[in-house]
């Protein structure tokens, strides 16, 4: 990271990382940005705000905690991209299955990443949504716990499991 902030740390470039550190790390910050790898378990478990960023199915999102989501991007090969319950119908765990349906999975550049990261620190400073963002957030959840996958990866929903604001409105077409 290029920033240079008292109050942020760039752990994954330290030299003296450890696992007491890293159960430390969870313990005590304010939220935990992830990839949804493992390590953001114990952030959950000390009740975190966690923000996951570029997470490969959709379908296997956090809804049990208190969770801002932002997913890759997937495009057909045509460079259609495609819309939620395309996302969900192909929630592979395999990267090859991508390549096989002849889906392109592109990465959240850092703008991406950063507006995500604005987004988490707006709704811990109380920040209230918009009308349009509560619609397109109902919409979201209503096709999600409507797809045949819902009840294989979810069970109770936290109030504050959101998928990405900025995500939605950056892609208009992903809740068509």
């Amino acid at each position: 990271l290029n920033i240079s902030h008292s109050k942020l740390i760039d752990y994954g470039t330290l030299s003296d990382r450890s696992d007491l550190l890293d159960i430390w790390f969870c313990k005590n910050c304010d939220f935990f940005i992830s990839t949804g790898t493992g390590i953001d378990s114990v952030a959950a478990m000390f009740k975190k705000p966690i923000l996951i960023v570029n997470l490969l199915p959709i379908a296997v999102m956090y809804s049990w905690i208190n969770c801002i989501t932002v997913p890759k991007k997937l495009f057909w090969s045509d460079g259609k991209e495609l819309t939620l319950i395309e996302h969900l119908d192909n929630s592979f765990l395999k990267m090859h299955e991508y390549k096989e349906k002849r889906i392109n999975i592109v990465d959240l550049d850092p703008d991406e990443i950063k507006s995500a990261v604005q987004e988490m620190i707006a709704r811990l400073n109380g920040t209230l949504l918009t009308n349009k963002q509560i619609q397109d957030q109902n919409k979201f959840w209503s096709i999600l716990e409507h797809h045949r996958l819902y009840n294989r990866y979810h069970g109770v929903r936290d109030p504050n499991a959101s998928i990405g604001n900025f995500f939605l409105h950056s892609n208009p077409c992903f809740l068509s």
